[in-house]
């Protein structure tokens, strides 16, 4: 077992880019004196320890966290040796512990440095959120909009390195200002680095592991690899174990959960024509690969809206897709999205989309899409909120480097903004509705375990099939008319439940006749429904050839 347990960043320089892209980035952007604010956008406190581990390699600095206040660590003007000028804030001594009397400190030390002398940088390590109006926070924003442009700061080669999730946080005309760089979640190259020291030197290849955890940060790549040899019998890489462990870490991030589904379009009753569509569209050029899309020069569609009534197998559906292209399955957690604190919607939908991406090819749901897809004109702070969040989820979909599938569903696509159905962000608009009688057959066989292909066993049946078939033209059909795909599972459920009070050994005629007289539904409201969805059908689902003629 490793003894650097969660320090994945100590052998990070195993490779050959000693230092990574992101730090030479911002290097490069500071000296040609963009600014002399760099804002690192990650949450992984692993980058944080790279990059102090390169910079205590180089030049004196200042680091500030609110847990530990100010420091000054590095080497020393006068060389070798490294020294921190600040008592220990744990001891008991005047350490200065503030953010607001940190910032003047490293404002005085800047003022009073001389010509021909470099001032001491300034590193940010956790600006997490600034939620609230905290004087102190009020404070960073005042010094950090002073310090990006000031001519003193550009002359004495001062440099703030913030690191923070998002810079969502800042407002507009303060972000305007920095210099922004995006770190990678992580790379293949980092994660098989990672691998093999966690392996201790065990032989690879690591191929399949490296891909398998897409999408996790250095941190949480190293806990899940510990993790997964202190729980696997053989104390090693147990790949199940590691999927367990890689959704749990991307469900911690509150708005997003991700799903290996188990069942393909077998286990989608009726909608053949829909089914064949995304098999041709969507399922077939990912299985071919690039070279038919290449000859063609078409890609696969990378949105698809599914509207109609609740009920219908929209989720479903988008989770058997999923499974058909063997690609990972991400419910997106719209609701967990808008905040009661300004700012933070934006910040949290950025974190997302970049997760979201890292974790991608990936099929991306977000069921009721309704709550991102209108444009309020109210003009106070949760207007503001809402429009933010709305124009990021635009440019995101829009945006051609996108490399996740987005399937959206909602129940009344007339609320949706009309910027949604522009090209490029929704390739089709697709109607799940009321399913027809060949559909309802199909249905209501496969809850009955009597399609084979579909692999659910079958319930048990007290008469002959013969007889089955005919109750089911005869009686079922008919009687289902208004009946979705939810209605028509609860009616077997039902079935089921008749014959288990009777202790019988299987479900009988009487039982399908009784729940069939007794199961109740708003018939004048499913109509109502019905015809509204038709309208809807007419006005915004763009290929005929799925639009059902029941």
């Amino acid at each position: 077992m490793s003894s650097d347990r969660f320090k994945a960043w100590q052998f990070l320089d195993q490779f050959n880019e000693t230092v990574p892209a992101w730090y030479q980035e911002a290097d490069v952007r500071r000296k040609a004196m963009a600014s002399t604010v760099v804002c690192f956008e990650t949450s992984d406190p692993s980058r944080v320890e790279q990059f102090l581990r390169l910079k205590r390699q180089q030049e004196e600095f200042f680091v500030y966290d609110r847990w530990n206040g100010l420091s000054r660590e590095g080497v020393s003007p006068q060389g070798g040796s490294r020294f921190a000028d600040e008592p220990n804030p744990l001891d008991g001594s005047s350490s200065v512990m503030g953010l607001d009397a940190a910032l003047r400190r490293v404002d005085a030390c800047l003022r009073e440095t001389r010509g021909g002398h470099n001032a001491p940088d300034l590193v940010l390590k956790d600006l997490v959120e600034l939620r609230t109006p905290d004087p102190q926070d009020w404070s960073l924003v005042d010094a950090l909009r002073a310090w990006a442009l000031d001519p003193k700061a550009l002359t004495v080669d001062f440099t703030v390195y913030a690191f923070t999730p998002s810079v969502a946080i800042f407002d507009e005309r303060t972000r305007r200002h920095f210099i922004v760089v995006p770190i990678e979640v992580s790379s293949p190259k980092e994660r098989q680095v990672v691998i093999e020291h966690e392996a201790g030197g065990a032989a690879g290849p690591w191929d399949q592991l490296v891909e398998m955890t897409r999408g996790l940060d250095i941190r949480e790549l190293d806990s899940a690899l510990i993790e997964t040899r202190y729980l696997s019998p053989t104390g090693g890489f147990d790949t199940e174990f590691i999927k367990q462990a890689k959704a749990r870490l991307i469900k911690t991030s509150g708005f997003l959960e991700l799903e290996e589904p188990k069942h393909g379009f077998n286990k989608v009753g009726g909608y053949s024509r829909l089914k064949e569509f995304l098999g041709e569209t969507v399922v077939r050029p990912h299985k071919e690969g690039a070279a038919r899309a290449r000859f063609l020069q078409l890609a696969p569609p990378r949105g698809i809206l599914l509207f109609g009534p609740q009920g219908t197998g929209k989720t479903l559906l988008a989770k058997a897709l999923a499974r058909e292209v063997d690609l990972p399955f991400i419910n997106f957690r719209t609701e967990n999205i808008y905040s009661q604190y300004l700012g933070v919607s934006g910040q949290v939908f950025a974190q997302a989309v970049k997760l979201i991406e890292a974790l991608s090819p990936a099929i991306v749901f977000i069921d009721e899409i309704d709550r991102f897809g209108k444009r309020y004109e109210s003009r106070d702070s949760a207007g503001e909120e809402t429009r933010r969040v709305f124009s990021q989820m635009l440019e995101w979909l829009g945006d051609e480097s996108r490399r996740s599938i987005v399937i959206g569903t909602t129940n009344q696509p007339g609320h949706l903004d009309k910027a949604f159905y522009r090209p490029g962000r929704f390739d089709y608009k697709i109607p799940m509705g009321f399913p027809d009688r060949e559909a309802r057959r199909e249905i209501l066989l496969l809850h009955l375990g009597r399609v084979p292909a579909s692999g659910i066993d079958p319930v048990p049946i007290e008469m002959e099939p013969g007889r089955l078939a005919r109750l089911v033209e005869d009686h079922l059909l008919p009687g289902t008319d208004l009946f979705k795909g939810a209605e028509l599972e609860q009616f077997v459920t039902r079935c089921k439940r008749k014959a288990l009070r009777r202790d019988a050994g299987g479900i009988t005629e009487e039982d399908i006749r009784s729940v069939l007289a007794e199961y109740e539904l708003d018939r004048d409201v499913l109509e109502l429904t019905k015809k509204e969805f038709l309208h809807d059908v007419k006005q915004f689902a763009d290929d005929a050839s799925l639009i059902s003629s029941d």
